[in-house]
């Protein structure tokens, strides 16, 4: 049986720790907040680059950038799945890999191949022997400008080369600290116009 002195000693470590995980508390809130209000300050320029995109792309000539070539059919597509590291993030992780499992299957697991951004996404979809031909783990805290450039290169030249017809990418869109939203958006296609795959068809 512990003594009075056994009693005092674990109360006063009890006590550390509590100091100790409050401070870290503290310190992952203002993390957490500069994030947040860095990612809201991007958002409005984010949103009128991309229709100002969407306004330009019809008027490029496709010969200029061969990102913009047209597919007639979708044969292959490219997946491009973002989840965290680590666990212990409720839904975050499951719900994107739910959406992602459901789109890969829906098209077909043999004409889909795998980008994995995080290493839930990749442990889940390895253990299953999906076609992953690429993965990007261990760097979320050292996040720069360089890692999307990479990883926006690769995904580009795997649709430049025809390995892919289409890109998707599914991942979490940030509402507020609570709540998420699952996003499933083509990332790399350009549709043709019924009238336009009739002509090139009997060409």
């Amino acid at each position: 049986m512990a003594n009075l002195k056994d009693i005092r000693n674990q109360i006063k470590s009890v006590k550390s720790i509590q100091k100790v995980t409050k401070a870290m508390k503290m310190v992952a809130a203002a993390k957490m907040r500069r994030a947040q209000e860095n990612m809201e300050k991007a958002r409005p320029y984010t949103s009128k680059l991309n229709n100002m995109l969407n306004d330009l792309v019809p008027e490029i000539d496709r010969s200029i950038l061969p990102e913009l070539e047209s597919r007639i059919s979708i044969d292959h597509k490219l997946f491009v799945v973002i989840t965290a590291d680590r666990g212990l993030a409720g839904a975050f992780n499951s719900n994107v890999i739910k959406m992602a499992q459901k789109a890969i299957d829906k098209f077909g697991k043999d004409k889909s191949k795998l980008i994995c951004i995080g290493k839930k996404s990749l442990s889940y979809f390895k253990m299953r022997k999906y076609n992953i031909i690429q993965e990007y783990i261990d760097f979320w805290s050292e996040l720069g400008f360089q890692h999307a450039i990479s990883m926006g290169e690769k995904i580009i030249s795997y649709f430049i080369s025809g390995e892919a017809d289409e890109v998707q990418v599914i991942y979490n869109k940030f509402i507020n600290v609570g709540k998420q939203e699952v996003q499933n958006i083509k990332f790399l296609l350009y549709k043709l116009k019924p009238q336009l795959i009739k002509l090139l068809k009997r060409e």
